[in-house]
């Protein structure tokens, strides 16, 4: 059967951007104190199920971890909570699938008077225990595990901060085996010991190599944060890295990372302008780390816009999700679509019903034309506060031929064509399914 779908005729050269996906389904989860609900993380697995992990608030104890999967039509298949030994506030930042279709969750766990511990909880496809395991710190203070990546042969490699007394904080980046024993650790200080935090980690599942984003104080060179990256080889030695402030000397950092497949490295976050709003910033390097392109972004209205996640999908094009400031000082879901070269493929937002700050934390590429965001929503008028939301978006489908799998744009001569039809320059987009069918003619 052949598959056709003209998705935008009549466009004037230049004026459009490919269609955007639509929403597939969304979920909400509202804890039953009403309180922060959030989610910090999200991946696809097997079959197109989603997993998500952050944490909601409950009655009489705080905050707790939550991991929840759904199936490919957004159906809950298994739940798991936590609560540290204290009932205090816990929460899960990221959540990663290994090759065997487990399940790895990293965060924290408040464990004594003022201390958090790092909490790594490894859950089977159908949600059992696998394993769970903590880090403490070199001191024993507020450590926070922020990322989570698989490497070869199913290692499990962490990020996150480490306090120091100051109290300031160090980057800490640790690899394990499968079972959890561990093969390297490394941290790094900048120069003056102040506050460092490193937010997110990506792993080549292949070399083993991993990349680490976050930020560092530099006030021993008159800045304060700084946008930072850092490389490791397989076995924990210094690659490359590269730091960047972006003009105003204040607080620039990154927040999410990831690879395509050629081992480019794509890291997201904000920085600071010059007149003290926040803009969107997007840096892509080689796998050697020399920078290929940077971009940013900032919305119409006055106020603070900032990346806080990446996912890369089989096409490498590179999907950017965010916050927006609208003109009524509140803040949306943004979540943009580059071509791998920075170009901007389309782009959709998100707004709650109560018109309040709603922001998306994370986001994941799947099977060929699905993505997952996640994140919260403010529900005031609920008499909630912030429900944590997962929502799937997927690219229209032509005739049951599947997700869309390509699409290209036609800008036609204004004159008459070979096919004795005429033309005023209009440009149209076209787009194929994805089961190999062949064009039919237009």
């Amino acid at each position: 059967m052949a598959c056709l779908l003209l998705l935008a005729a009549l466009m004037k050269p230049g004026a459009g951007l490919a269609a955007a996906p639509v929403l597939s389904w969304s979920r909400t989860v509202n804890g039953s104190a009403d309180g922060t609900d959030q989610a910090n993380g999200v991946t696809f697995g097997p079959s197109s199920a989603v997993f998500v992990a952050g944490f909601q608030t409950v009655t009489g104890e705080g905050q707790n971890w939550i991991v929840r999967a759904y199936d490919s039509a957004g159906n809950v298949q298994w739940t798991r909570t936590w609560d540290g030994p204290n009932s205090t506030d816990d929460g899960a930042n990221a959540v990663a699938v290994d090759g065997t279709g487990a399940v790895v969750v990293a965060g924290f766990e408040w464990f004594n008077a003022g201390d958090d511990r790092w909490l790594v909880q490894k859950y089977s496809a159908a949600g059992g225990d696998v394993m769970s395991f903590n880090f403490n710190g070199l001191v024993g203070a507020a450590n926070h595990a922020t990322g989570v990546g698989i490497g070869p042969s199913d290692q499990i490699t962490i990020t996150g901060w480490d306090q120091y007394a100051g109290p300031s904080t160090g980057w800490m980046v640790r690899t394990y085996d499968s079972a959890g024993g561990i093969l390297w650790s490394r941290t790094y200080r900048d120069p003056w010991g102040d506050t460092d935090r490193s937010y997110a980690v990506a792993v080549n599942a292949k070399s083993g190599v991993v990349v680490v984003a976050g930020d560092e104080e530099r006030n021993d060179l008159g800045e304060t944060y700084n946008f930072t990256v850092r490389s490791y080889d397989s076995a924990g030695n210094d690659n490359w890295s590269d730091m960047y402030d972006g003009g105003s000397g204040q607080g620039d950092g990154a927040r999410a990372i990831a690879l395509d497949s050629s081992a480019n490295v794509i890291v997201v976050g904000a920085t600071v302008l010059p007149a003290g709003d926040e803009d969107w910033l997007i840096r892509k390097y080689n796998s050697a780390g020399s920078l290929l392109w940077s971009k940013g972004y900032g919305g119409s209205a006055a106020g603070d816009d900032g990346a806080n996640a990446v996912a890369v999908d089989s096409s490498d094009n590179i999907i950017v999700a965010g916050t927006e400031t609208t003109s009524n000082g509140d803040t949306d879901w943004l979540v943009r679509a580059y071509s791998p070269a920075g170009a901007l493929l389309w782009s959709l937002t998100y707004g709650g019903a109560s018109g309040e700050d709603d922001s998306p934390r994370a986001v994941a590429a799947g099977a060929p034309g699905d993505i997952v965001v996640a994140g919260y929503e403010t529900r005031s008028d609920l008499g909630e506060a912030e429900n944590l939301v997962v929502r799937k978006y997927i690219f229209p489908t032509s005739g049951g031929c599947g997700p869309l799998a390509w699409t290209t744009m036609t800008s036609m001569p204004t004159a008459r064509d070979g096919a004795g039809g005429t033309s005023d320059g209009i440009t149209f987009y076209v787009v194929g399914g994805s089961n190999g069918s062949n064009l039919t003619k237009l």
